[in-house]
C-alpha cells in the first residue's frame, strides 16, 4: 500500500512538471524545499509546519514519517509521542536520521523551569527559583543570574559555589602571675574564646595546658583551625615564682645592686665615698648581703641604714663597700655592679653555685643625695 501511495506521487509529480514546463521553476528547485528527503511539486499544496511556500509536499520513504513537514524519521522516533515531551516543550530529533535520538526545547516565548522539568511562560521566570544554584546570595538580573557571597567568603572557580576565607576569632585569658614558696605548683586558666562566621566547629590546640609548673616563665600558645583551613592564633605569658619580695630602702648617698638570674634575690649595700652607714641603736653592724628567697621575706633583715656619716679613718667597725663618683655616674654604675659580683662570689650561694655571674647580671639602684643630712667631719669620722 505505501508502495502505491508513492507511486501516486511520482506520477503527480511528473504531471505537474509536464503541466508547467521543463523550464518552470518550483519549489523542490530550491534547496529541495528543505526536504531531508523526496521533494514533490503539487498545485496549491499547503504545508502545515514552519513558514514554507506554498505547492509542494516531502515524502518519506517506506518505514518513516515526515516530522513537521520536513524531516523523515522512523515511525517509531519519540518525537511523534507526545507523551515524551512536556507542556510548552517541542521535540527536537538529535544525532543520525536513521536513530531515536531526541531532547526537549522551550518553545518560543517559554524558559525551562528552576527544577529542569517542563517549561514556564519568560514573563514568569525566575532566574533565583531555588537560589539559581548558588550556595549562598543568588541576585536576578531579569533572565540571567549571579551568585554573591556574604563577608568572609569568596566564590570558588565554578562561580556557584562560596568558600570560606575569614579565618575563625580567638581570644586568650588574661593569666595573672602564680606565686607559690613550692617550686612545683598546679596551675589553671580558663580555655580562650573561639567563634568562626560559619557557625561551625573550630579545632584548637595548645602547646601547653594547665597542670603542674615549675618556677618559670612560660609562653602558652593556642591554634584555631575551621574547617575550610583558615587558622588563626591567640597567646600569653604563664609566670610562676616564690612571692615577690617587699622592696629594700635604698640608703641616703647610696645603692643597692641586686642580681637578676634568680627567682630569689641576692643584694649588696653599698655607700658612695666618703660616706659611711650610720647605724640606729638596734644594728650593730651592716649584713654582708640581704637575701629574699622563696618565702618572700628578707634574711636577716629588711632593715637598711642610711648612708649619713662620714668614715672614720682611725677605726672603722661598719664593713662598708664603696664606690666613687655620684650614682647614676656610669662610671659608679660600673664599680658598684663589680662590687656587688665580688660580694656574691665571696658568699656561699656563690661558693655553691656553678655560675657564672657576671656585672650583666646585676642592676643597680640609686639612693637620693643629700650631704646636710651627713653627720661628722670629713676625714675625722663623728663625734
Amino acid at each position: 500500500m505505501e508502495g502505491v501511495r508513492l507511486l501516486i506521487v511520482l506520477k503527480l509529480a511528473a504531471l505537474a512538471i509536464l503541466t508547467r514546463g521543463y523550464t518552470a521553476q518550483t519549489p523542490c528547485d530550491m534547496n529541495n524545499g528543505r526536504c531531508s528527503d523526496i521533494c514533490v511539486p503539487y498545485p496549491d499544496f499547503q504545508m502545515p509546519y514552519d513558514d514554507l511556500p506554498t505547492g509542494y509536499f516531502c515524502a518519506c520513504p517506506r518505514g518513516k514519517a515526515a516530522f513537521r513537514g520536513t524531516l523523515c524519521l522512523p515511525r517509531a522516533h519519540p518525537c511523534f509521542d507526545p507523551r515524551f515531551c512536556r507542556g510548552f516543550e517541542k521535540c527536537v530529533p538529535t544525532g543520525s536520521r536513521e536513530g531515536y535520538g531526541y531532547r526537549c526545547d522551550c518553545m518560543e516565548g517559554y524558559v525551562p523551569r528552576g527544577n529542569g522539568r517542563g517549561c514556564r511562560l519568560l514573563a514568569e521566570f525566575d532566574p533565583c527559583e531555588g537560589n539559581g544554584g548558588c550556595s549562598d546570595v543568588c541576585i536576578s538580573n531579569g533572565i540571567s543570574r549571579t551568585c554573591s557571597c556574604r563577608l568572609g567568603y569568596k566564590l570558588d572557580s565554578d562561580q556557584n559555589t562560596c568558600m570560606d576565607v575569614q579565618p575563625p576569632t580567638i581570644t586568650c585569658p588574661k593569666v595573672d602571675p602564680v606565686m607559690s614558696t613550692n617550686r612545683e605548683v598546679y596551675v589553671s586558666w580558663v580555655q580562650p574564646t573561639v567563634t568562626d562566621n560559619s557557625g561551625k566547629p573550630v579545632t584548637v590546640i595548645s602547646n601547653l595546658s594547665p597542670g603542674k609548673f615549675y618556677w618559670g616563665r612560660y609562653k602558652v600558645v593556642y591554634d584555631a583551625r575551621d574547617e575550610s583551613g583558615n587558622r588563626a592564633s591567640c597567646s600569653f605569658t604563664l609566670n610562676v615564682g616564690p612571692p615577690k619580695c617587699p622592696d629594700l630602702h635604698t640608703p641616703i648617698n647610696g645603692a643597692v645592686s641586686c642580681d637578676t638570674s634568680g627567682f630569689g634575690k641576692f643584694c649588696t649595700l653599698q655607700c658612695q665615698n666618703p660616706y659611711d652607714f650610720d647605724l640606729p641603736a638596734f644594728m650593730r653592724s651592716v649584713p654582708y648581703y640581704y637575701v629574699c628567697g622563696s618565702s618572700g621575706t628578707w634574711s636577716p633583715t629588711i632593715q637598711v641604714p642610711d648612708c649619713t656619716r662620714y668614715q672614720n679613718p682611725n677605726g672603722n667597725l661598719v664593713r662598708t663597700l664603696y664606690y666613687d663618683y655620684e650614682c647614676p655616674d656610669p662610671r659608679a654604675r660600673k664599680q658598684i655592679k663589680e662590687n656587688a659580683v665580688s660580694n656574691f662570689k665571696r658568699s656561699p650561694f656563690g661558693l655553691v653555685c656553678n655560675c657564672d655571674v657576671t656585672v650583666k647580671d646585676f642592676r643597680v639602684i640609686c639612693g637620693a643625695t643629700n650631704t646636710s643630712a651627713v653627720r661628722g667631719t670629713p676625714g675625722q669620722g663623728s663625734k
